[in-house]
């Protein structure tokens, strides 16, 4: 299963541009995980859903 597509794209001046991450990127913490759509994510998000797989 394809879980995500990437693409590369260069920014030469991060200012110009509004980018929906941080940056500089912050690294990956030991806590994150993946968000994927077979497995239960109880804990609701910033709205208040929960994912349950059907």
């Amino acid at each position: 299963m394809i879980r995500s597509w990437e693409m590369g794209v260069l920014i030469t001046d991060p200012s110009r541009f509004n980018i929906p991450f941080d940056y500089p990127l912050v690294p990956y913490s030991a806590t994150d995980e993946p968000f994927v759509t077979d497995k239960k994510h109880e804990k609701p998000d910033i709205l208040g859903c929960i994912w349950t797989p059907p």
